[in-house]
């Protein structure tokens, strides 16, 4: 590979906050996939182990120990945090070690770190408060919430028929409008799923 710059922080600090539990094959995988172009002084790595039953904390310390392309810290719950705890965890590191930028990756390698200098980059710009990826890769349910969103927004404007055929925006049939409902409901469905296999009861 040739050399590759790096991405120009702009003096500010970047905080690449890892959220792991039971991802003892994939946690070093993710890291490896961070692109070089964030290897520098400017970013850290947080892994936080939400008390995993495997070894997802004894891989995460093998990677920090053989890799110094940016500093790497990893921690582990004493109990488990769940999802959303382990997330709290995480920003108050950030915030007591006054980092700029937070990007929230999955140990389980469900985001992609190969995306986080195009997410950053709105960021270190000041173009942008927040950034959100989309894990959507289903074109026809993106298309279904597309269409649902338009119909939502003719319904709530209550747009004449010119206004609504220049905003894009239709009334579709009810058959139609239960359908695109469905397809809404099983993609939020899979997303719980997958969070639910993160999460403990």
């Amino acid at each position: 590979m040739g050399f590759v710059p790096s991405l120009d922080l702009r003096g500010k600090r970047v905080l690449i906050f890892v959220v792991a539990y039971n991802a003892e094959t994939t946690i070093e995988k993710v890291l490896s996939r961070i692109p070089p172009s964030l290897h520098q002084a400017g970013v850290e790595v947080l892994i936080i182990d939400d008390s995993s039953r495997d070894e997802t904390f004894l891989n995460g310390l093998r990677y920090q120990q053989t890799h110094s392309a940016f500093k790497i810290t990893v921690l582990r719950t004493p109990e488990n945090q769940g999802y959303g705890g382990n997330q709290k965890l995480g920003y108050r590191y950030a915030i007591d070690n006054g980092f700029d930028i937070v990007a929230l990756v999955h140990g389980d390698g469900q985001y992609a770190p190969e995306k986080l200098p195009t997410l950053l980059a709105p960021l270190i710009a000041g173009k942008a408060d927040a950034v959100f990826g989309s894990r959507m890769i289903d074109k026809r349910a993106a298309r279904a919430i597309a269409l649902l969103g338009r119909e939502c927004s003719g319904r709530c404007c209550q747009l004449d028929r010119p206004a609504q055929r220049a905003a894009g925006s239709r009334r579709l049939p009810d058959g139609r409008l239960r359908r695109l409902r469905k397809a809404v409901d099983v993609t939020r469905a899979r997303t719980e799923n997958r969070q639910r296999r993160i999460e403990p009861g």
